[in-house]
C-alpha cells in the first residue's frame, strides 16, 4: 500500500514544485511534465516483462529491486545506514539507487514495490525536465520553443524507457543536469545555494555513475570562475576555497588514491578489447577494426556513439524505436549548432560543451554496443536538449544582437530577459 500512496504524493509534490516555478504563467509545461509522470506510471506495470530487446526482457531494474530488497531487511535486523560496495559487494559503485529504493521497500514492510520506487525515478524526470526548461526561460529562450524542446526529450522513447521502471538512469541524468544548471547560474552571479546543489550532485554522481563527476567538475568550475558580481574577487575566493578544501580533503584522505585506482580501473575495463568484444555479443553490437585499441577509428566510433542505430540497421523492436531517438537527437544538434552560431547566448552553449565533447569522447572508447551506448549517452542527449531551447530564428537573433551589450551571458539583453521572466 505503501508504493501507490508514495506515487501520489510525489505527484502532489511534483505539481507544486512546477507550480510555485511557473508563479501564475500558463498551465501548460505543468500539464506536461505531469503528463510524462502518469504514463512512466502507467508503463511500468508492464514495460518490464515485454521482450523490446533481442536479448531479454526487462533489464538491470531487476538487479535493482533484488539489491534494494536485501539491503531493506538488513535494515530491519540491523538498523538503517547508507550501504557501499564494502558492506555488499554486489553493489558496486553505484550504490546511491538501491539505498534510495530500500527506503521506499523498508516503508513497505520489505516487500518490493515497483510503482513507489518508479514514482521516485518518475519525479526525477519531471524535475529535470523542468529545471531545463525554467533555465531557457530565464536566458531569454522563448517559453513555447523551450517548452516543446524540452517535452520532446522528456517524452522521447529511450528516456521514456529508462525512466518508466527501477533502473538507475534517471537519476543519474538528475544530478547530471543539477549539477550543468547550477553551473550555468552561477556563471551569471554567485550563488550559496547553486554552488551547494552543484556541489552535492557532484557528491550523488560519485555513487551512481561515478566517471560523470569528472566531466561535469569542469562546468561547475568555469561558472564559478565566470560568475556575474561586482567584483571579480567573489568568485575567485570561492573557486579557491572550493579547490583548497579538495586539497585538504584529498590530503587526510585515502580519496585521491581512491579516485585514481577506481578511474583508472573503470576505463581499462571499459576499453578493454575483451570486455568490448563481449559487450558486442549482444543482438546491437559492433565490432570496429581498430586493433584492440580504444582510440582506434575514433571517428567512426563518435558517429555511432552519437547516430547509432541507423535507418538502414535491423534488431530489435528496441533497436528500431532507438531510431526515433535518433531523429531527436539530429535535430537538437542542428538547433545547437543554431544556437552557437547566431545567439547571444554562444558562451552558455560552449560551456555546455565542455561537458559534451569529453562526455561523447570517453563513452566512444569504449563503444561496442548500440543498445548500451543510447541508454549512456542520455546525458549527452539532455545537454543538446537545453541548448537546442535557447534557439530564436535568425531575425530574433539578430535584433537580440542588436540591442544586445558585452558580458558574460549576452549583457543587457539578458538583464532583460532574466527581469522579464522573475516579473
Amino acid at each position: 500500500m505503501v508504493g501507490p500512496l508514495l506515487a501520489v504524493c510525489l505527484g502532489i509534490l511534483l505539481y507544486f514544485v512546477v507550480r510555485a516555478g511557473e508563479r501564475g504563467r500558463d498551465n501548460k509545461m505543468l500539464q506536461i511534465i505531469l503528463f510524462g509522470y502518469v504514463v512512466r506510471l502507467v508503463l511500468q506495470t508492464f514495460i518490464r516483462d515485454v521482450k523490446l530487446f533481442s536479448h531479454e526482457a526487462g533489464g538491470d531494474c531487476e538487479s535493482y529491486e533484488i539489491m534494494a530488497t536485501e539491503i531493506a531487511r538488513y535494515w530491519q535486523v540491523r538498523g538503517i545506514s547508507f550501504m557501499t560496495q564494502d558492506d555488499l559487494p554486489i553493489l558496486g559503485q553505484a550504490s546511491l539507487p538501491p539505498n534510495l529504493f530500500a527506503g521506499i521497500i523498508y516503508l513497505n514492510g520489505g516487500e518490493a514495490t515497483r510503482i513507489g520506487c518508479t514514482a521516485l525515478i518518475g519525479l526525477a524526470a519531471g524535475l529535470t525536465c523542468y529545471n531545463l526548461y525554467r533555465l531557457a526561460v530565464e536566458l531569454g529562450a522563448d517559453p513555447q520553443r523551450a517548452r516543446w524542446t524540452m517535452a520532446i526529450f522528456y517524452l522521447g522513447p529511450t528516456y521514456l524507457h529508462y525512466t518508466s521502471d527501477m533502473f538507475k538512469d534517471g537519476l543519474v541524468v538528475f544530478f547530471t543536469v543539477s549539477a550543468l544548471a547550477s553551473s550555468i547560474r552561477l556563471m551569471q552571479r554567485m550563488s550559496v545555494l547553486h554552488l551547494a546543489i552543484g556541489a552535492l550532485s557532484l557528491c550523488a554522481l560519485w555513487y551512481v555513475r561515478f566517471y560523470l563527476l569528472f566531466v561535469t567538475t569542469a562546468p561547475l568550475v568555469v561558472g564559478l570562475l565566470r560568475g556575474r558580481s561586482k567584483s571579480i574577487a567573489r568568485p575567485i575566493f570561492g573557486s579557491l576555497a572550493l579547490v583548497a578544501a579538495g586539497l585538504m580533503v584529498l590530503g587526510l584522505t585515502h580519496a585521491a588514491q581512491d579516485v585514481s585506482e577506481t578511474a583508472s580501473t573503470t576505463f581499462m575495463r571499459g576499453t578493454d578489447a575483451t570486455f568490448r568484444s563481449a559487450n558486442a555479443e549482444g543482438g546491437s553490437g559492433v565490432m570496429f577494426d581498430d586493433g584492440g585499441s580504444p582510440y582506434g577509428q575514433l571517428w567512426l566510433k563518435l558517429i555511432y556513439t552519437v547516430l547509432a542505430p541507423f535507418p538502414w540497421a535491423s534488431g530489435s523492436i528496441a533497436f528500431h524505436v532507438g531510431k526515433v531517438d535518433v531523429l531527436i537527437i539530429a535535430f537538437f544538434m542542428y538547433r545547437s549548432w543554431k544556437v552557437v552560431r547566431t545567439s547571444e547566448l554562444r558562451l552558455v552553449a560552449l560551456m555546455v560543451a565542455t561537458f559534451v565533447v569529453p562526455c561523447t569522447v570517453m563513452y566512444a572508447t569504449s563503444m561496442a554496443n548500440v543498445g548500451l551506448i543510447a541508454r549512456q549517452r542520455l546525458v549527452i542527449v539532455v545537454a543538446l536538449a537545453f541548448v537546442a531551447a535557447l534557439y530564436q530564428p535568425e531575425k530574433q537573433a539578430e535584433s537580440a544582437k542588436a540591442s544586445a551589450m558585452t558580458g558574460p551571458l549576452g549583457g543587457r539583453d539578458m538583464e532583460s530577459s532574466l527581469a522579464k521572466s522573475r516579473a
